[in-house]
């Protein structure tokens, strides 16, 4: 299974929920304030202009990780006569003073390079917002040219802007082509992935597997992710987590037989705040009550970090809180299996084998509740979830260690 090098054990996945792919990362809900059907194009001078609804219409395709979305559409904008004329993509804001946005937009310049760039600005005062981001990072004004980048900056408003739009300010030239594609205005401090018009809590974190195992996100307003890098990952990789508040933040989970007969748990996790000795959180459970037999879970409880498969909170002890620290991502495995006398219980922590422990046959997963991530009838976690697998089959030491080797560098 394992050859050249560490792996990431694919075989067996009953479920894969990982916040750096994007399309795994579903995100947080979003209301997008300038989505398609809202769109003002701002247009000055001559131009020609055309729309594109499908990847295969457009002449230069969808932006990358778009292709498929529905709702999407592409402008184009051709200039016909040479001078200095802009041509671009906006929308009104119910703007009020010092409201906080992020506007967004994919844009495409097709042809001779250094001519200038596309700009923010509010209302039609021409006045600049600051600098802009291209693909994450802030750069000059000469954009990379024939190829889709993505846009965004984060700007307050003044009490007089009424409206925010990026566009392409320079000396045109007859023939100079640009296309702008979904635009995305939110009021917040950060760019969230494109939602064509708005994204609800059930959009959530979407399963990689095709068992459909997706999580619903509840009160989850914010999270790591910045931006998507071409579409498929979010970037940047450190920000690729979903963010947990302790009080009730969550990600539910449907029962599935699949799951209670799964036996390899895994979870990157990282915690901001440890609950007393005295007291517990939950990094995730699947249990009617932490103190009942039949539950998986794994929770900060009493002072340390424990698992369970089929029985309860005092099963398995993996790690003494007091060895560990916040502000660090940790990899956590349990396995469970039936033996024929009893269900063996092995933990990991950082791909290191940690203990096992033994109850009787009697305490297997029988559970029918919803699975919850950072939630639990014990307590709710305070921290960040990166990644969470579940395998049908029970994961050796060195499949163990083989998924944190490949996967510790992001971390």
């Amino acid at each position: 299974m394992i050859k050249g090098g560490p792996k990431i054990v694919n075989d067996g996945l009953v479920l894969c929920l990982d916040a750096h792919d994007a399309k795994s990362y579903a995100g947080e809900p979003v209301t997008n304030l300038a989505s398609d059907s809202a769109y003002t194009w701002v247009n000055s001078g001559a131009w020609t202009q055309n729309t594109y609804t499908t990847h295969e219409s457009c002449p230069v395709g969808f932006p990358p990780g778009l292709k498929g979305v529905s709702g999407v559409q592409v402008l184009e904008g051709i200039c016909t006569t040479t001078g200095s004329i802009h041509f671009g993509t906006g929308h009104v804001n119910p703007a009020s003073a010092s409201t906080q946005y992020t506007y967004s937009v994919w844009f495409y310049q097709k042809g001779r390079a250094g001519i200038g760039g596309p700009y923010a600005r509010a209302n039609v005062s021409n006045s600049n917002l600051g600098t802009m981001k291209y693909n994450g990072t802030t750069g000059s004004s000469n954009w990379p040219v024939n190829k889709w980048i993505k846009l965004e900056i984060t700007f307050t408003t003044q009490g007089s802007d009424t409206q925010t739009y990026i566009s392409n300010y320079f000396g045109s030239q007859v023939g100079d082509t640009m296309y702008f594609c979904a635009a995305q205005s939110e009021q917040k401090s950060y760019y969230s992935p494109f939602a064509d018009s708005s994204r609800s809590a059930t959009d959530g974190w979407k399963d990689r597997t095709t068992n459909n195992n997706d999580g619903t996100l509840t009160n989850m307003v914010g999270t790591g992710a910045g931006h998507y890098r071409d579409g498929q990952v979010i970037m940047p990789v450190a920000n690729s987590y979903l963010d947990f508040d302790g009080s009730d933040d969550r990600v539910q989970i449907s029962h599935s037989t699949q799951l209670n007969n799964a036996k390899s748990w895994e979870i990157w996790f990282k915690i901001d705040s440890f609950p007393d000795t005295s007291t517990y959180d939950s990094v995730f459970s699947k249990t009617a009550n932490w103190n009942q037999q039949g539950g998986i879970l794994l929770s900060l409880i009493y002072g340390n970090l424990r698992f369970s498969y089929g029985g309860y909170w005092s099963d398995l002890v993996i790690e003494s809180i007091s060895n560990m620290n916040t502000n660090t991502w940790y990899q956590v495995v349990g396995t469970g299996e039936d033996t024929g006398s009893g269900i063996l219980m092995k933990g990991y922590l950082n791909g290191v084998y940690k203990g096992s422990l033994t109850r009787t046959a009697a305490f297997v997963p029988t559970n029918t509740n919803a699975l919850y991530l950072g939630f639990g009838n014990g307590g709710t976690m305070n921290g960040q979830i990166g990644i969470f697998r579940v395998y049908e089959q029970t994961l050796t030491a060195a499949d163990v260690l083989s998924n944190y080797n490949a996967t510790k560098g992001r971390f």
